[in-house]
C-alpha cells in the first residue's frame, strides 16, 4: 500500500517531534462505577487507606524497621517470608505507594508489589478483589491543593491496576460486572486527574497520564474487552490528550497512549467506522485558531493531539505484518491529517 512507504528521513522526524526525549516512569495508565461489592475486611482496609490519617507521610512512610524488612524482602527476590500473612503485608505496601519517596514508593512498594500480583498462585482472587476496591477508591480522592503529594497515591493505584488487569488476561477471574467497573473506572480516572506532572524534583515520578495508559493497554488487551469497553478506553485517551488540563505531555506519555490503541485495533475491539470518529475528535483541537490571548488549555490539547497522532502514524506505518484493521487506520489517520 503506498501510504506505508514512508521514508526514513520523515520517520526520524516524526520520531524526534514527538518524543521527549526524557526517561519514562515504571511501566509494566463522569463518575466512577461503582466498585465490587466488599466483604468487611475490604471496607475496613478501604476506609483505613482512604482516611485522612492515612494520607499523612508518617502513615504512608515504613518505620526505620519495616524499611529494612521490606529491603530484605526486595533484596531475596521478592519472595514473601515464610508462613507471612500476605494479604495483610500488600495492604502494607499499598500505603506505601502515597509516599513522597521514591525510593519507598517505586523501587520497594510498587516492585514487590508487581512482582506478587504476576506471581502464579501467590495472591488469591479475594486479595486481588480487595487491593482492587481500595486502590479504585483511592482514585476517587481529590488532591487538598494543585500539585500537592497525593498524586503520588493515585497515580500509582492506577500502575498498580495496570498490574492486576494484566493478570487477569491470563487467568481471569474477574466478573463481566468487575471487568466493566474497572474499564469505567479507569476512564472516570482520566477525565478527572489534575495533576498530570511527569517527573517531580525531589519526587521521582508522578506520570499520572503514562501510569493510566499503562492501566488501558492492559485492559485493551483483555480478550474479554469487546467494543462496548473499548470505546471507554478511546475516551480515556482523549480525556488525557486532550482535556483542557494545561499540562503538555512530554515525559514520553504520547507512546504510552498510543500503545492501547493499537492493542484495540490488533484485537477488534474497535471497528475502523470507531477509529475514525475517534481521530476526527483527536485532532480537532488543531483546527481551533488562537485568539489574542494565549490559551494554556488550547495550547496543550493541540500539542498533546498532534504528538499521539503522529505516533499513532509512525507506529502504524511500522506495524511489522499489518491486518486490514491496521490499514485501514492507516489510511483514516492519514485522511484526518491531511484535511
Amino acid at each position: 500500500m503506498e501510504i506505508r512507504r514512508v521514508g526514513s528521513a520523515l520517520i526520524a522526524a516524526v520520531v524526534l517531534s514527538c518524543a521527549g526525549g526524557r526517561p519514562s516512569g515504571p511501566a509494566p495508565a463522569s463518575s466512577a462505577a461503582p466498585a465490587p461489592s466488599t466483604s468487611p475486611a475490604t471496607a475496613t482496609a478501604t476506609a483505613t487507606a482512604t482516611s485522612p490519617a492515612a494520607a499523612t507521610p508518617a502513615a504512608n512512610s515504613p518505620t526505620a524497621e519495616r524499611l529494612a524488612f521490606w529491603k530484605d524482602v526486595h533484596a531475596r527476590g521478592d519472595a514473601p517470608p515464610a508462613g507471612a500473612d500476605v494479604a495483610a503485608l500488600t495492604i502494607e505496601l499499598l500505603g506505601y505507594l502515597r509516599s513522597p519517596d521514591p525510593d519507598v514508593r517505586d523501587r520497594l512498594a510498587y516492585e514487590v508489589l508487581a512482582a506478587w500480583i504476576g506471581r502464579p498462585g501467590l495472591l488469591p482472587p479475594a486479595t486481588a478483589r480487595e487491593m482492587t476496591s481500595i486502590l479504585l477508591a483511592r482514585l476517587r480522592e481529590r488532591p487538598a491543593a494543585v500539585g500537592d503529594d497525593t498524586v503520588f497515591g493515585r497515580s500509582f493505584a492506577a500502575l498498580v491496576l495496570a498490574e492486576i488487569a494484566a493478570r487477569d488476561i491470563e487467568k481471569p477471574t474477574m466478573s463481566e460486572e468487575e471487568l466493566t467497573a474497572m474499564v469505567a473506572a479507569a476512564r472516570a480516572y482520566a477525565a478527572a486527574e489534575t495533576d498530570l506532572r511527569g517527573r517531580v524534583e525531589g519526587r521521582g515520578w508522578a506520570h499520572a497520564a503514562a501510569h493510566t495508559a499503562d492501566w488501558l493497554r492492559a485492559l485493551s488487551r483483555n480478550p474479554r474487552l469487546g467494543r462496548r469497553r473499548g470505546q471507554l478506553v478511546l475516551d480515556a485517551i482523549l480525556d488525557l490528550t486532550i482535556r483542557r488540563h494545561g499540562f503538555v505531555l512530554f515525559d514520553g506519555e504520547d507512546g504510552r497512549l498510543a500503545q492501547p490503541v493499537l492493542d484495540l485495533l490488533r484485537r477488534r475491539h474497535i471497528d475502523t467506522a470507531a477509529f475514525a470518529a475517534w481521530v476526527d475528535k483527536l485532532i480537532a483541537p488543531l483546527r481551533i485558531p488562537f485568539g489574542r490571548e494565549f490559551d494554556l488549555g488550547l495550547y496543550a490539547a493541540q500539542r498533546n493531539a498532534r504528538n499521539l497522532a503522529f505516533t499513532l502514524f509512525v507506529q502504524l506505518s511500522l506495524e511489522p505484518k499489518p491486518t486490514r484493521a491496521i490499514t485501514d487506520a492507516l489510511a483514516a489517520l492519514s485522511a484526518a491529517l491531511r484535511g
